[in-house]
């Protein structure tokens, strides 16, 4: 697994598939284990499709849960009454609280939900099935976020996070990227790590 250094990942200034530049990350407004979920308007330079909902995503979730928020966000560029392939599908949720701060030694209920919801918003892929897995420097709310590739979606970048008591995934379609570059080289992927740690930081709050 490769590591994207930087609060932002990789490259933010230039490629990017027409993602949006992304900001610095907002500071989280609630401590640690107290971390709470929405869908706003905007999120990372996306903005939120009103009226359209992947509300499958969150059915059938572990028990531990306590709250799911779902989505679809696009690229300013695209209409709202758009294919739901041209949208990022986002799932949001809010667990039970683990048993340590420390989330890679004390892994806690956010590591199986995060891993249900990277199965579902790939499509049936695990986390260990996507290709060129990196992980991100995660920023003010800390935890691990990690992004790669679908398997099958050759354009398909899939990002997902947990912390303590939350736990998201997000899918960035038509990338124009194919994983085929390092991820040291490859801009768009790096655009897109940065797009994913903006777009989390105004989910989770």
């Amino acid at each position: 697994m490769g590591i994207v250094v930087g609060a932002l990942g990789l490259v933010v200034g230039c490629g990017g598939g027409g993602y949006p530049e992304a900001g610095e990350p907002r500071e989280p407004e609630s401590r640690v284990g107290e971390r709470v979920v929405g869908v706003p308007g905007v999120a990372g330079g996306l903005v939120k499709v009103e009226g359209r909902e992947p509300g499958e995503l969150g059915v059938g979730l572990p028990g531990e849960v306590r709250k799911v928020v779902t989505g679809y966000y696009r690229l300013p560029s695209v209409e709202g009454d758009a294919p739901v392939s041209e949208f990022s599908a986002v799932v949001a949720v809010e667990t039970e609280r683990g048993v340590s701060d420390d989330v890679v030694a004390e892994p806690g209920p956010s590591l199986e939900v995060r891993d249900v919801l990277v199965e579902r918003i790939s499509g049936g892929y695990g986390q260990d099935e996507l290709v060129g897995v990196s992980e991100l420097a995660s920023g003010p709310l800390g935890g691990v976020s990690v992004c790669g590739y679908a398997p099958e979606e050759a354009e398909t970048i899939i990002c997902a996070w947990r912390d303590v008591n939350t736990a998201g995934a997000v899918s960035f379609p038509n990338t124009g990227s194919t994983g085929a570059e390092s991820r040291l080289e490859n801009r768009v992927f790096g655009r897109i790590c940065a797009t994913f740690l903006a777009v989390r930081h105004d989910l989770e709050r």
